[in-house]
């Protein structure tokens, strides 16, 4: 049967996360996003103002990366 429109049938997500001791800290988010259709009917052409049509799968990656600054000693 059909799906729901604006419900890929697929979805993932993975989360990496480093640290090392001297205060750099990095994390990698991957997304994907399968196929997924506007309409009811699963109309692969799309129409001219996008509200159908078949919406392609896509994927995102982030990327942060962190530094924490060593606190300064204090001045006498």
């Amino acid at each position: 049967g059909n799906v729901l429109p604006y419900a890929p049938r697929q979805r993932s997500q993975l989360a990496l996360s480093l640290e090392h001791p001297v205060g750099l800290r990095a994390r990698l988010d991957a997304s994907f996003v399968g196929a997924q259709f506007t309409d009811n009917l699963e109309t692969i052409a799309g129409s001219a103002n996008g509200r159908i049509g078949r919406i392609d799968a896509y994927r995102i990656l982030d990327l942060a990366v962190q530094y924490a600054i060593p606190a300064f000693p204090e001045l006498r």
